[in-house]
């Protein structure tokens, strides 16, 4: 549905499940929200990772006597370490973004930064430019220090594989 649909196609109809079911201004709610609209991004990023895997490397690892846990751990997530990083960077940015559905199924009593910074954009200049600004810093922080994390993941197993 992310895919072919605009957000609030779906958003409406979410959250009128979501109040109906009672996970409306929830924290469970808004994860299981989340994770409904990351899975298929993250599976869309994953999938030509997965292709490319290099069976030989799992044949050899076989081949020498490594069990299946060894391998997956040893061979296999080594390989879809930078995969899992481009799609954690992705659904961590698609879920700061995926403004109108939280915005929907938060309501008044949880609010994520977005709703937050959206709110005070809204209040017509009643909040001060320094409460914008703190707003505007605390979604920016996390999202570059993911981003050189992912960095590091990534370089991190470039030379894992490398050797």
């Amino acid at each position: 549905m992310p895919f072919t649909l605009p957000e609030l196609v779906y958003a409406i109809q979410f959250a009128s499940i979501f109040y109906a079911i009672g996970l409306d201004e929830m924290i469970p709610g808004l994860i299981i929200v989340n994770l409904i609209i990351g899975i298929p991004y993250s599976v869309f990023i994953l999938i030509p990772y997965i292709e490319s895997l290099d069976a030989r490397l799992e044949w050899a690892a076989d081949s020498l006597g490594a069990g299946r846990m060894s391998i997956f751990r040893r061979i296999i997530v080594p390989q879809l370490v930078p995969g899992i990083t481009a799609s954690a960077i992705n659904v961590l940015i698609r879920m700061f973004s995926a403004f109108t559905i939280i915005l929907l199924i938060s309501g008044p009593r949880t609010q994520t930064l977005p709703v937050m910074v959206f709110s005070v954009l809204n209040s017509g200049g009643n909040q001060p430019p320094a409460m914008l600004n703190s707003l505007a810093l605390a979604l920016m922080f996390p999202l570059l220090l993911f981003s050189f994390v992912s960095l590091w993941i990534s370089a991190f197993s470039q030379r894992k594989l490398g050797e």
